[in-house]
């Protein structure tokens, strides 16, 4: 099975996932858009931090759930496991399913605020929002931490983007011949046009 991961493709980032029962990429655009130095899955995107993952039902616990009770069991998992790594209290999550257009496959909005505010990546935040997709036994994650006053409307946006470019595949791509084709190219993967 070829490895998972993100490759710069001229227009932003193509996320590869190849570790569930349906391999797909989410092409994550931007005019400007760059990795946070030591982490390959926080990228900046036009301005807006986005850290992105992929954690199977499996890996959560819940082997047999798929669409909404993926999204529940998993929103759950995050939330708890967050916060015990942190040493928090339990965080109050609030959010639910939405509908994005297109998409053929569950997606889920939802949050919480921090019970302290908290540095990540050189900032001080106080929220975190998700956005999450299951694809079959998969969650695509789409985390964006808040900072205090951030107005949570460009993330949002982005976010929206970032789902409507999921793509199903009918099986793995190779990560590595796909970074020898971008580099090849010497540009903007094919794909970078056909996705707003």
């Amino acid at each position: 099975m070829p490895a998972s991961g993100s490759v710069f493709i001229g227009c932003g980032f193509l996320y590869v996932a190849n570790a569930g029962q349906i391999p797909f990429t989410v092409l994550m655009k931007g005019e400007r858009a760059a990795q946070v130095k030591g982490s390959a899955d926080v990228l900046v995107l036009d301005d807006v931090l986005v850290e992105i993952k992929m954690v199977t039902a499996a890996e959560i616990g819940s082997p047999n759930a798929r669409g909404l009770k993926l999204l529940e069991e998993h929103r759950q998992w995050e939330a708890s496991y967050t916060a015990k790594v942190n040493g928090w209290p339990s965080v109050s999550v609030g959010g639910g399913p939405v509908e994005v257009e297109g998409a053929g496959f569950d997606v889920m909005v939802w949050g919480y605020d921090l019970p302290r505010e908290k540095e990540a990546y050189g900032q001080r935040i106080d929220r975190i929002s998700y956005v999450t997709a299951a694809i079959a036994d998969s969650v695509f994650v789409v985390a964006l931490p808040l900072r205090p006053g951030d107005d949570p409307r460009p993330p949002a946006r982005k976010a929206r983007q970032i789902m409507r470019s999921i793509k199903r595949l009918d099986r793995p791509l190779d990560i590595l011949e796909l970074a020898s084709q971008v580099k090849n190219t010497q540009g903007e993967w094919r794909d970078c046009r056909t996705v707003r």
